[in-house]
């Protein structure tokens, strides 16, 4: 009896071993690998979950797009989910711009810090938290589209170190379909209309993912 208990007890520890390994042990993320339908699917769950102030399940989604479609560790992942989710939830009320910025960059600095570290990308989180939370604040001083959606293009072109008329079209379809969902806010959005959101992100991810894979070298005849 006290042998089987020494090796179940043994495989236990091997099988918690192997999950640690897993789960925590650093991996090098790609940001230009992804599914472009998937991720269309997750950001619009993510919209979802932001304005239900349902920040677990908003977190859960940014996990499955961190993990599943750039390949970032468990733990890198569900580090970042939450900090992101801080940052939401932070900023989501109604407040002065620098009293956004006091509460939201932290968090959105940590974000972008594991990134920067498992990508191995030239850019400092110091540089793109601003930018990042900038469009957030941009939409709640009632800026245009095609404004805060130029903000966000430049976050992207920053991000990804590719040219900004290249992730231009992805940024601006993305930030459409943002003013789509505001001007049906206040239970007017169906399911008709999320459907149609995550369609049209589906093609902003698509669009990013041209712009930002690199082109093969053209060879002289």
């Amino acid at each position: 009896m006290f042998k089987r208990l020494s090796k179940l007890r043994r495989f236990l520890l091997a099988c918690c071993l192997l999950f640690g390994l897993w789960f925590f042990i650093p991996r090098q993320a790609n940001m230009e690998d992804f599914d472009p339908a998937r991720m269309g699917r997750l950001e619009s769950d993510m919209w979802r979950h932001y304005y239900d102030k349902s920040y677990a399940r908003m977190a859960g989604a940014l996990f499955l797009a961190s993990h599943g479609q750039y390949g970032f560790s468990p733990w890198d992942s569900l580090r970042m989910a939450w900090h992101a989710a801080q940052a939401a939830r932070r900023t989501q009320p109604t407040q002065p711009r620098a009293q956004a910025f006091a509460v939201g960059i932290p968090p959105l600095t940590e974000y972008y810090r594991i990134i920067q570290k498992a990508t191995g990308a030239a850019w400092q989180p110091e540089d793109l938290a601003p930018m990042e939370l900038e469009w957030w604040v941009q939409r709640r001083e009632n800026a245009t589209w095609q404004q805060y959606g130029e903000t966000i293009a430049r976050l992207t072109a920053r991000a990804y170190d590719a040219p900004l008329e290249r992730v231009r079209p992805a940024c601006l379809l993305r930030a459409e379909m943002m003013d789509y969902r505001d001007q049906r806010r206040n239970g007017l959005m169906t399911a008709e209309d999320w459907q149609h959101i995550t369609t049209e992100l589906g093609k902003s991810w698509a669009l990013l993912k041209t712009a930002v894979t690199p082109q093969p070298a053209r060879r002289d005849p």
